[in-house]
Parts: structure tokens; sequence; C-alpha cells
């Protein structure tokens, strides 16, 4: 009789050891899976959005310099991912160039020499190419939309030679003259994390120096949130 209790005991503790595994391999699975784009955003239309989210944020100065107060503008995910795609591809570009060692002086006339020798940009085709392969890696790395009042933000990190996806949801606003950020949701891959577990954290993250930094917004600006998907800033 004791053998037989001891062994549905033991039987017991084998099943739910089992189970333990089962939820933790499901549980990676679904932190690995990934998750379907927050934005679709084509590459090649990335320089006339980010020139089209310039032009706006231009209007808003603009009506600031002249004293006027109260302008608003909306701008769609694409304009903002292309801008944030844009400004990504520009300052590796910048990096990539400063960190070249720079040529020696050439002599003036070696310059003339140089300059009539010097054939059309054969590589043109190839750099076009590049930059649009920097821009696509750019648009992996962050994507935003914007889903009535809230903005759903998708990154990319890199652990142990896989791509995570980390997209968390949430609302906008402005507190202090620096983008104020309210999460409501967060997901690893295809896996819904509750956001109390992870709301100090972020918290903490936003409020490192370095970071506190990028949310920092232009002195015209007094407010910022979504609105009927659209990114709504509205000028001081």
């Amino acid at each position: 009789m004791g053998n037989a209790k001891e062994n549905s005991v033991f039987s017991f503790y084998k099943l739910l050891r089992l189970l333990i595994v089962i939820g933790l391999v499901g549980a990676l699975a679904l932190m690995l899976k990934k998750p379907g784009p927050a934005a679709t955003i084509l590459p090649e239309k990335v320089a006339a959005n980010a020139q089209e989210f310039d032009a706006k944020l231009e209007q808003l100065k603009s009506a600031s310099e002249r004293g006027e107060s109260g302008a608003a503008v909306a701008f769609t995910s694409d304009e903002v991912n292309s801008f944030i795609a844009d400004a990504s591809v520009r300052a590796a570009q910048s990096n990539s160039v400063s960190s070249e060692p720079q040529p020696e002086p050439v002599p003036a006339a070696s310059q003339v020499g140089q300059a009539e020798a010097a054939a059309p940009a054969p590589q043109a085709t190839v750099l076009d190419a590049a930059a649009i392969e920097q821009v696509r890696a750019a648009i992996k790395q962050t994507q935003l939309a914007f889903e009535g009042d809230e903005v759903i933000a998708q990154a990319v990190v890199q652990r142990y030679g896989q791509d995570i996806y980390v997209t968390v949801r949430g609302k906008l606003g402005v507190q202090n003259g620096y983008i104020a950020f309210t999460p409501t949701g967060f997901k690893i891959g295809g896996l819904a994390v509750p956001v109390s577990l992870v709301d100090e954290r972020l918290k903490a993250k936003l409020a490192e120096p370095e970071n506190r930094d990028k949310l920092k917004l232009p002195a015209f600006i007094s407010d910022l949130r979504v609105e009927n998907g659209q990114l709504k800033i509205v000028q001081k």
C-alpha cells in the first residue's frame, strides 16, 4: 500500500516536471518567434518621406519664429519611420567617414592631374544598392506604428546569435519638455509579458542620461501625442 502511494507521488512529480519543461520550451519558442512587422516601409520611399517629415517640422518651427502659437501637424507612421531610418543611416555613414584615415596633402599640380584622370562614378549603382541595404537594416532595427491613440514600437536585439523581437505599445505625452511614455503592452517575440513586470525596468532605462537626452523635445514643441492613428505634434 505504501509503495503504491510512493509510486503515485513519484509519478505526479515526474508529470509536473515534464509539464514545466514543456512550458519552458513553449515559452522559449514564443520568445524566438518572429512577429509580423509593426509597419511596412518601402526603402525606396524613405528619402522622400523623411523630407516630408522635415518639411512639416519646419512648419512648426517657422510658426514659432513668427510669434504664432498652437499650430499642429500630423505625421504618418511612414514619415516617422523614414525619418528614423534616414537619420540612422546618415549617422552610420558619418561615423564611417570620420573613422577613415585622412589622406596626406597632395600638391596642387598633382590634384589637377588626378581630377582629369578621375573617371565618372561607375559605382553609383552599387552605392545606391548599398544605401538601400543600409536603409533596410535600419528599418529592421526599429519600427513604429500608430493605432488609435497608442504607439507600437518594435525593435530587434541580438542575443546568442539570434534576433529577438521586442514589441512594446503605449501612450505618448510630454512632461517637462521631454517625451513621456506609458506602456500598455509588452511582448518578447510572440510571448506576451505582463506590463507590471517590465514597467519599472523600462522607466529606469528611459531615465538613463544617454536615453533621456534623446527624449528631449525642441523648445518650440509644447505637446506630442498619438491621435487617430497619427503622431500629432503641437507648437508652443
